[in-house]
């Protein structure tokens, strides 16, 4: 989402540039898409974050699983 934001906000600014009309509209425009970005980036990241915890709790469960297997040699 966050390259799909950056690419819109590139575009639209050419745009703008290119018209002239930047003096007024481009602050307004550049808080908009600011604002939609950081919206997109949150919704994303809360999507994942569920993800994220439950890989990371199969992981350690893995990694707790093979250590308690291997009894390591103390000499």
């Amino acid at each position: 989402w966050i390259g799909w934001g950056i690419l819109c906000f590139c575009i639209m600014s050419a745009l703008i540039f290119g018209f002239g009309m930047w003096q007024g509209v481009f602050p307004l425009l550049m808080a908009g898409f600011l604002f939609l970005n950081l919206v997109m980036s949150r919704s994303f990241a809360e999507n994942e974050i569920p993800v994220i915890r439950r890989e990371f709790e199969n992981t350690l469960r893995k990694l707790e699983k093979k250590y308690k297997e291997e009894k390591p040699c103390v000499s």
